[in-house]
């Protein structure tokens, strides 16, 4: 089992509200930094796609592409990044 942080240094009484808290924030900017990475790729996919540079597995479609990339441009990372700005004021 994953052991973070090791025994001695775990926050006790008034700090663990402060402890969570900030792991939530780490948390939440690692899963933003994996939906901007993703959503990168997609893009990516996207413009070789469309300059015919690359051709897709018939499994794959197009539009699947630009739906995810959509969809974690402006859903995810955008919804976490305002979470984010919440948690600081």
């Amino acid at each position: 089992m994953w052991n973070w942080p090791p025994r001695d240094e775990c926050p006790t009484g008034g700090e663990v509200d402060e402890y969570i808290r900030s792991q939530v924030k780490y948390g939440s900017l690692l899963y933003r930094f994996f939906a901007i990475a993703v959503g990168g790729l997609f893009g990516l996919l996207q413009t070789l796609v469309r300059s015919e540079m690359i051709t897709l597995p018939n499994s794959i479609n197009y539009y699947q592409i630009l739906t995810a990339h959509g969809v974690l441009m402006a859903i995810v990372f955008t919804t976490f990044l305002s979470l984010d700005f919440y948690t600081l004021v």
